[in-house]
């Protein structure tokens, strides 16, 4: 899927979770006190306006917003390509849509 504001391949499956795991691990637990809590808010919320910042500026390459898994970034290449296929006219939509079911989703 593209981010149609900057062109970018984002990912969406469980991103919140992953998100929701990420600030756990930074804590260093899953239960963490209300002050607690705020300061890695805050500290996140300071990483993603420095972030913001970049993409508005166009200083900021794709791998910096999401480090893909081989896999998925494998599997997103294969949906380029096919949907490149089928928008310029060598695939048609049935094998376009053929194409497709057999890049099955994994976890990752």
């Amino acid at each position: 899927m593209k981010d149609c504001r900057f062109g970018m391949y984002i990912m969406t499956n469980n991103h919140l979770e992953g998100w929701h795991n990420r600030l756990n691990r930074k804590a260093g637990k899953s239960h963490n006190g209300f002050y607690e809590l705020l300061e890695l808010l805050i500290a996140e919320q300071g990483v993603m306006d420095t972030l913001i910042q970049q993409v508005l500026s166009g200083n900021v390459a794709v791998g910096d917003l999401r480090r893909f898994n081989k896999v998925y970034a494998q599997k997103q290449r294969q949906v380029a390509q096919y949907t490149g296929e089928y928008t310029n006219g060598r695939r048609t939509l049935e094998q376009f849509l053929e194409a497709l079911m057999y890049i099955t989703p994994e976890p990752i």
